[in-house]
């Protein structure tokens, strides 16, 4: 048959046809006497699975493989399924970047590439590096010695996985938010804060970030596990320590001078950067969600605790000294 009826035959136009003739796929037989191709029902079959791979996106050199036996249709069909996937998850990695930038409807024109190319790039850090990554981003709202302090609380729950859609769009979120907050040492709050901690020795500083890093560890532990054992050592410790705050002078005055303002400061600028920054790691680690949870749990049976042996309400009582 002739490439009209090979083309009528498969669907294949005849440019298309003469191009896999050219790259090696079929090769048809000539006519002695009038010199034109010849095309026989095995080169209808090549050609029918040539139009079919190809609509599958299937590359001309793999075709080419199949063809020439060089590769199973199997093993042909699992490499293009992966390539697929690949796609699929590159495109919803895009569309997920695309719709964060027109929700944000950002105008910053010079900054958009650095952006998309910064939130892209996040995405494909190994877990070790998205830790190092959101703790740089921490560094710059809280620099300094109380940087490192702030970091040390959640470094237990910085080894974060991101394996569905949902937690690709929190990740996102999260380096957005962080990225919003200015250096907080720029706010009057935040100047008071970190002159504090930048003024303790150096040496110091150290050895009480290494103590402070072996009691987050252990307590972090047995607030997730909920342990018995600590929760009522911790319950009677917080007991003990309002009682002395409110009966002792000068337990009082130390706590008006240097608890209260910190506690004052969770109201403003630092509990903004510590909600938003809490809230996204609590949808992504669910070691931290969990944390959280039995961290409030803890407070709610303090409290209670507290008005069990006082006949007072904690949270009043604590309001009313904030006031003072």
């Amino acid at each position: 048959m002739n490439i009209k009826v090979a083309s009528e035959r498969t669907g294949l136009t005849k440019k298309a046809i003469k191009y896999y003739e050219t790259e090696g796929l079929i090769i048809p037989s000539k006519n002695c006497e009038n010199n034109y191709r010849e095309y026989s029902e095995a080169d209808i079959v090549k050609l029918n699975l040539i139009g079919a791979l190809r609509m599958l996106d299937i590359p001309i050199a793999e075709i080419k493989k199949v063809i020439e036996g060089n590769k199973s249709m199997h093993k042909i069909m699992e490499e293009s399924l992966k390539r697929i996937d690949n796609d699929i998850e590159n495109l919803k990695t895009t569309r997920l970047i695309i719709s964060n930038l027109l929700e944000k409807n950002s105008k910053d024109y010079y900054g958009s590439g650095d952006n998309i190319k910064k939130l892209r790039e996040s995405l494909e850090l190994s877990m070790e590096e998205k830790k190092e990554f959101i703790s740089n981003k921490l560094r710059r709202v809280f620099p300094g010695k109380y940087g490192e302090a702030f970091i040390l609380n959640y470094e237990p729950f910085l080894n974060i996985t991101i394996d569905d859609e949902d937690k690709k769009e929190i990740w996102i979120k999260l380096i957005e938010a962080l990225d919003d907050f200015d250096d907080i040492s720029e706010t009057e709050e935040g100047k008071a804060l970190m002159s504090k901690y930048n003024s303790i020795d150096d040496g110091e500083y150290t050895e009480s970030l290494k103590k402070l890093r072996t009691e987050r560890t252990e307590n972090t532990y047995n607030i997730i596990n909920w342990n018995e054992e600590y929760v009522k050592a911790n319950i009677k410790s917080a007991v003990e320590y309002w009682k002395k705050i409110f009966n002792d002078c000068t337990e009082r005055d130390s706590f008006k001078k240097v608890t209260a303002p910190m506690i004052k400061n969770m109201t403003g600028t630092f509990g903004e950067v510590h909600r938003e920054f809490c809230k996204y790691l609590s949808l992504l680690n669910k070691d931290f969600k969990l944390y959280v949870d039995n961290t409030q749990r803890l407070a709610v049976e303090s409290h209670k605790q507290f008005e069990k042996e006082t006949g007072l309400s904690l949270k009043d009582e604590i309001t009313k000294l904030l006031e003072k």
